[in-house]
């Protein structure tokens, strides 16, 4: 995969990580449907995957693109970085839930 095609790839995989947050979260008889752990790793991962894709973007700079699809791009990958590191923070327990 050339580097140029790398922030499409990270967008799709992005989208496909709300997906599993969200569907992920619905709780059933106050338990996550997804394991905690679980749910905390996709967070990173997602969180961690657009702060290379931001990297990438902003060092390469997509020479073949247009100046509205780099800014789409740049807005987008900025905003689910902060979308997924917000969903971790949120996910993690804090010290007055455990005891």
């Amino acid at each position: 995969m050339s580097i140029a095609k790398f922030p499409y790839f990270a967008l799709a995989l992005s989208v496909i990580f709300i997906i599993v947050l969200t569907l992920g979260q619905q709780q059933v008889d106050g338990v996550t449907l997804l394991p905690l752990l679980t749910l905390l790793l996709v967070s990173e991962f997602g969180f961690i995957l657009n702060l290379i894709t931001l990297y990438i973007m902003l060092k390469y700079s997509f020479q073949q693109a247009s100046m509205t699809l780099k800014t789409g791009m740049l807005l987008a990958v900025t905003g689910l970085s902060l979308y997924f590191l917000m969903q971790g923070l949120q996910l993690w327990p804090s010290q007055e839930s455990l005891g």
